[in-house]
């Protein structure tokens, strides 16, 4: 089914604010956009699904290693990098170190460069790691890789604009100047050319930001705080923050500001009323500090300025806004991690699962459509031992079905997945599984006393 069927079997209320690439991928998809009451958006099969079908193969938008296993995972993709033994027995490519961080490949290396890492490179993020430490925190750090890639994009762009008046100028003074131009000053024109496009090498759109959802979309990870309840989660309360103003307006500039304020823009959120959880507004204090003491350090005055211009609209807005989104739709990405025995307390964290044994995590757009159930028709994998997220039917499913994963460990009880679920989401899980063993459960329940 081609993009026009699939928008006009959709209703434009369903589709609007999807970002450009991922209208794209449900154009191919078996399955659809569809509103639930209660629920916001989420997909429904197009056709019947069969048994083992892959549905969704999607690398993430944006990610970040955890702080456990940062060096046993590229820091650019999550793939787990090769044991010693391994590389010594020539079975794997020999990873890349850079600045403390391990890489996979040069091509993960030159992505991150290109992106965000360049200027990672220059400023320490230290402070905010072990901020992270003390909190148990993980999505500060894909936040402050959010930021970074902004404030990489305004630098160079700053730089390519002077770059360009430079060269027009040279040109209008010596018709012939361009001709001569050195190999040190095109390499560094394709530098910057390469430097100012997207995460993963994604082109850049805008939208009018989409009024959020009740539910949240997904996340496979806990949350350190406690979420609102449902009833609060709607954009616009009064007293709440205006998250489309902090995540920017809609405009076309392609800058990477705006490519990440239309990514996000979509994705339903939690409402935090004023003031911030004193945690998040700490962890931007941190950020900004590093990223203005960067752009302090900046030779050439070009790059300082637009470093600056970038860093007026990552404000604690900007940080809020972002971050409820990242805790209701951020993936947990799970790896086969190779296990150290002979650090034993480790060792077994990490046979128990949790951040432990966690590569991650990871933003998918079109993977955050999926619903929650307890007894969910998809599943989740990593087959690839690296950041790629695959979605695959766990049975054979309808056409007309809704589409659901599950966030949490659907082999806990019923009570604590129900706990869990109003904890870090807001919302009591009213799927198959979990009505059928609330009827259960209900007639063990003593009677009540008149």
């Amino acid at each position: 089914m081609n993009l026009v069927k699939r928008l006009f079997s959709s209703s434009n209320q369903q589709l609007s604010g999807l970002p450009p690439t991922v209208l794209e991928q449900l154009a191919v998809a078996p399955f659809a956009v569809q509103k639930f009451k209660d629920a916001g958006r989420g997909l429904v099969a197009a056709r019947d699904i069969q048994y083992g079908e892959v549905l969704l193969t999607e690398q993430p938008y944006v990610c970040c290693p955890s702080l456990s296993n940062r060096r046993k995972v590229c820091y650019h993709c999550l793939k787990v990098l090769p044991t010693p033994q391994q590389q010594a027995a020539g079975a794997a490519e020999m990873p890349i170190s850079s600045r403390s961080h391990m890489f996979c490949s040069s091509s993960c290396l030159s992505s991150a460069q290109a992106s965000y890492f360049t200027l990672e490179s220059q400023l320490s993020l230290e402070q905010l790691e072990r901020h992270c430490q003390a909190y148990g925190e993980r999505f500060p750090l894909i936040a402050a890789r959010l930021a970074l890639m902004i404030a990489q994009d305004g630098m160079t762009a700053a730089a390519q604009q002077q770059q360009q008046q430079q060269q027009g100028s040279d040109s209008q003074a010596d018709p012939e100047a361009g001709v001569g131009r050195s190999s040190t000053d095109v390499g560094r024109i394709s530098r910057i050319s390469r430097m100012s496009t997207g995460s993963n090498g994604s082109s850049r759109w805008s939208h009018t930001l989409a009024t959020s959802s009740m539910r949240s979309s997904n996340n496979l990870g806990t949350t350190s705080w406690q979420s609102s309840s449902s009833s609060n989660r709607r954009q616009g309360r009064p007293g709440s923050y205006s998250t489309k103003a902090a995540l920017g307006p809609a405009g076309d500039d392609g800058s990477v500001h705006q490519q990440v304020a239309s990514a996000l823009g979509f994705l339903c959120f939690a409402n935090v009323p004023p003031p911030p959880p004193g945690p998040w507004a700490e962890a931007h204090k941190m950020l900004a500090r590093a990223l203005a003491a960067a752009a302090g350090n900046r030779e050439q005055e070009e790059e300082a300025a637009g470093l600056q211009a970038a860093l007026q609209g990552l404000d604690l807005d900007w940080y809020v806004a972002v971050m409820a989104r990242l805790h209701l739709n951020t993936f947990k990405v799970e790896a086969a991690l190779p296990i150290d025995w002979s650090q034993g307390h480790a060792a077994a964290a990490a046979m128990l699962g949790g951040d432990a044994a966690s590569a991650g995590s990871a933003l998918y757009l079109l993977g955050s459509l999926f619903n929650h159930s307890c007894e969910p028709n998809v599943h989740v994998t990593f087959p690839g031992n690296d950041s790629t997220a695959v979605f695959t039917a766990a049975r054979q499913i309808a056409e007309g079905e809704q589409l659901f994963i599950t966030y949490i460990d659907a082999g806990q009880e019923l009570d604590a997945r129900q706990e869990y679920l109003a904890f870090a989401y807001g919302f009591r899980c009213h799927c198959v599984r979990c009505c059928e063993e609330l009827e259960e459960q209900a007639k063990h329940m003593p009677p009540q006393l008149p």
